[in-house]
């Protein structure tokens, strides 16, 4: 608890620095540069894993049907300004990669197969075409902009389980697989961006992510778990530039 208390202040902490880095009276950036941008991308937040249920031949009643742990990420987006054009709107192709996503249960089932367990890794690629829309604030050339948008794309989670049973003949029988589950992903975005300078900017914003199923197995033993729905809320704190 302590630890995720002390990553929570630094996101926080972080946020806080990302705006005051752009300070009133820099350069709003409306006519600048050719409309492309590139940005670096840090997430972080909890991971709500729903609707898991057991399809192999051996399963039983499931020890809690959901499951949440933190989570975080980092990625790279490269995307199209068009406010030089006149439209306050901006189109990204963003890469993210998220770790740690934890999901453990020992045991499985409460009714069956009582002396078997697993820990589980989580990683998640995603690649999305996102659509922005950006708000003038306090007139055409501020400083600083809400905005919000929804993107779409790939997904690729990737489930690395160590699994261990005590049922077979008093011998501890263990497993690790990796599964991968390939999944349409979407997201909603809404927050800030902040001019810099001319050419950099910063942004802060809230992120909801829908990643898609979780597999875990199936193991030799007849094991198999799937997950509907892997729901994400997260921080996300960007620095990108403009060419």
């Amino acid at each position: 608890m302590r630890a995720r208390r002390i990553a929570g202040r630094a996101v926080v902490v972080a946020a806080l620095a990302l705006v005051a880095l752009a300070a009133p009276g820099r350069a709003a950036a409306d006519t600048c540069c050719n409309g492309l941008y590139v940005q670096g991308v840090a997430t972080g937040g909890g991971t709500f894993t729903s609707g898991i249920r057991s399809v192999g031949p051996v399963g039983g009643a499931i020890n809690k049907d959901h499951t949440q742990d933190d989570e975080a990420g980092g990625g790279v987006a490269i995307g199209f300004d068009f406010r030089r054009l006149g439209a306050p709107v901006r189109f990204a192709v963003e890469y993210q990669h998220d770790i740690r996503i934890d999901y453990d249960r020992r045991p499985i089932f409460t009714n069956a197969l009582p002396n078997a367990g697993f820990s589980n890794n989580i990683n998640v690629t995603t690649i999305t075409a996102n659509v922005l829309y950006d708000w003038r604030s306090w007139g055409v050339s501020s400083w600083w902009r809400p905005y919000a948008g929804l993107g779409v794309g790939f997904g690729q989670v990737e489930s690395e389980v160590a699994y261990k049973d005590f049922n077979r003949g008093g011998a501890v029988f263990t497993e690790n697989k990796v599964s991968r589950s390939n999944n349409l992903v979407w997201s909603a975005t809404g927050g800030f961006d902040f001019d810099v300078t001319e050419n950099w900017f910063a942004e802060a914003a809230y992120q909801f992510v829908d990643k898609g199923e979780l597999k875990v197995g199936p193991f030799a033993t007849g094991v198999e778990l799937r997950g509907d729905q892997m729901l994400t809320h997260q921080l996300r704190l960007a620095v990108g530039y403009r060419f």
